[in-house]
């Protein structure tokens, strides 16, 4: 049953990703009308959510195959809900709207952290330290980008969206090759795993 929920959640959430890029994608097309700082946001937006959606598939998609507790509700709202969290974030980006962009990553980074924090705490029960690590960071990205939101609203200046999401871009980015660097431990187990049988056999 849990092998079968695994593939059934990774096909679509894989699905939903490809969507959401498909959408943004099409918010470049405009961006050679933006200039000077409205044209910093829309492209550190556009990189914010495309690192924001590459580790969220690589990192549920992670979770879901080391994760050995049954399937439950929270494995299908965590992800999707924060699907939606970050179309939303498209639709400001098409609309060159900062505050809503950083609204919707605060709460999409506020969702993350929840479900990692829920994952951490199963695995501390099976006596492993679980994404931690992880919850920290998106954690950290829900409070910069609530404070930068608030700033904006307040200040109305163009340069603390830029800031905000360039700090974002980074640290995604930082989050995407976490993830890369796991599917390759991933795959080096499951090497070493096949090739000890073999090698007891020519023994």
């Amino acid at each position: 049953m849990r092998d079968q929920f695994v593939t059934v959640q990774i096909t679509l959430l894989s699905v939903i990703v490809a969507l959401i890029l498909e959408n943004l994608l099409g918010v470049l097309h405009g961006l050679e009308s933006v200039e000077g700082t409205a044209w910093w946001i829309r492209w550190l937006s556009v990189s914010a959510l495309a690192g924001a959606l590459l580790s969220t598939w690589g990192g549920f998609t992670v979770l879901a195959i080391l994760s050995t507790r049954p399937p439950s509700l929270l494995d299908f709202i965590a992800p999707f809900g924060l699907l939606v969290l970050l179309f939303q974030a498209v639709i400001g980006i098409g609309n060159n709207h900062p505050l809503q962009i950083l609204l919707f990553l605060a709460a999409a980074s506020a969702l993350a952290a929840w479900s990692l924090w829920v994952e951490t705490r199963y695995f501390n029960t099976q006596g492993e330290e679980g994404p931690r690590v992880p919850a920290l960071v998106q954690s950290g990205i829900a409070v910069v980008s609530l404070l930068a939101a608030g700033a904006y609203y307040t200040l109305q200046e163009q340069w603390i969206a830029v800031a905000a999401l360039g700090l974002m871009t980074i640290t995604q980015c930082r989050n995407v090759y976490g993830i890369v660097l796991t599917w390759q431990d991933l795959f080096t187990d499951t090497a070493n795993k096949t090739s000890a049988p073999e090698e007891e056999l020519k023994k």
